[in-house]
């Protein structure tokens, strides 16, 4: 690109400036509208202006992507929806609340995780990715959170190629995963939260940062059990305009020249 100084058209490079770190934590929708309850049907496009767009392939027919309020149960003296208490949050769990997290719903407008499962898909819609780093997981309670095989993620890349699935199993051993507990009491089971933090390396390309780079597509599969996404993390590549190698120089004569004609201007007016 150029850019116009002096009357002096100089080129300019589009570089990345250091990338915008992203949690979409599902309380907040395009446009800064809030959250405040449950949502039953997600059309996938509600968190575009966070440059991803969400899908889901359930294992059950008809059960679709929704909300789940979990700021519900004790701590906040509501029923849960669809009498699903294991998603709730709060210090009776050792969790800060989560508000609202992602599911596969088939209780329709009684919003209930569906234990079959399926897939979940986020499309990040930067051209080059995003460098991708962890997700939250609530109430994984059927398998466990730190060697199952039955908790499964994709990276597809900007390159147009994919990592296939890998088990929590086999990315802790291949060192690309970190799994922390998240709840101070130490559940494990319902109402548990879990953050699975990703590390470049092995069969993971390394971001910058040591996250995974240039991630297209994210890919969670959970079969034949239920669960929710409390959030995900990831950072978003932002540019910035500046000289280009070789143009400092055109810059400076650009300069220059617009201080003679202003100089010969008030020479000539005096």
């Amino acid at each position: 690109m150029f850019e116009r100084i002096g009357g002096a058209a100089v080129a300019a490079a589009v570089i990345a400036a250091p990338a915008a770190a992203m949690t979409l934590d599902f309380d907040t929708m395009n446009g800064g509208t809030p959250v405040v309850s449950g949502v039953p049907a997600l059309n996938g496009d509600e968190f575009t202006n966070h440059g991803v767009r969400l899908s889901v392939a359930p294992n059950r027919s008809g059960s679709t992507l929704g909300l789940f309020d979990s700021n519900c149960g004790p701590d906040f003296g509501t029923t849960c929806t669809g009498g699903d208490s294991d998603l709730a949050t709060g210090p009776t769990f050792g969790t800060a609340p989560q508000g609202r997290v992602l599911i596969i719903n088939w209780g329709g407008a009684n919003l209930n995780d569906d234990p079959k499962g399926g897939e979940i898909t986020f499309d990040f819609l930067d051209p080059g990715g995003v460098s991708f780093s962890a997700l939250t997981l609530l109430d994984i309670d059927e398998a466990d959170p730190l060697s199952t095989s039955d908790i499964q993620f994709r990276f597809d890349y900007a390159d147009g190629t994919s990592s296939g699935f890998w088990s929590v199993a086999d990315l802790g051993a291949a060192g690309a995963l970190s799994v922390t507990n998240l709840s101070s009491k130490g559940l494990t089971g319902n109402n548990s939260l879990w953050r699975y933090a990703f590390v470049g390396g092995g069969p993971l390309p390394v971001g910058a940062d040591g996250s995974v780079a240039s991630v297209s597509a994210f890919a969670l599969r959970y079969d034949n059990i239920s669960g929710a996404v409390a959030s995900i993390e990831y950072d978003r590549p932002t540019t910035s305009a500046v000289p280009a190698p070789g143009a400092l120089g055109l810059m400076a004569l650009a300069l220059g020249g617009l201080g003679l004609a202003r100089g010969a201007r008030r020479r000539a007016r005096g």
